[in-house]
């Protein structure tokens, strides 16, 4: 097995980068497929590259913010999920997913709806 050291050193580097790729691939395409918009009026989430689908609520209209952080995801970075809902529903009807600062956009927004008042 020794004598083909090489080949199986080879074989190790390109199972590797192939899933670097599919790793990176993944990344990018999360990346450039999910929108988070938050104006003085409006929350928007749009997502998909090749089709594109939107959701919106008014900010006036949101009656739950939550925010949830978990994994080392949370507590490392700092990562979290802010899931907004208004009376209509009982489920979050946006979820921004795995975003920075997750509090600071859940305040910003409750300032909005004060300032709305």
């Amino acid at each position: 097995m020794l004598t083909f050291l090489g080949l199986w050193i080879l074989v190790a580097v390109t199972i590797w980068f192939g899933l670097g790729l599919i790793f990176l691939g993944m990344i990018f395409w999360r990346y450039y497929s999910w929108k988070y918009t938050v104006t003085s009026q409006r929350v928007m989430i749009e997502t998909g590259i090749l089709v594109k689908s939107s959701n919106q609520l008014r900010i006036r209209d949101i009656r739950s913010i939550n925010v949830t952080k978990s994994g080392l995801e949370g507590l490392l970075f700092g990562l979290g999920n802010l899931e907004l809902s208004t009376a209509a529903t009982a489920d979050a009807e946006v979820v921004f997913r795995g975003i920075v600062n997750s509090d600071k956009v859940r305040d910003l927004i409750a300032d909005i709806q004060v300032g709305m008042n």
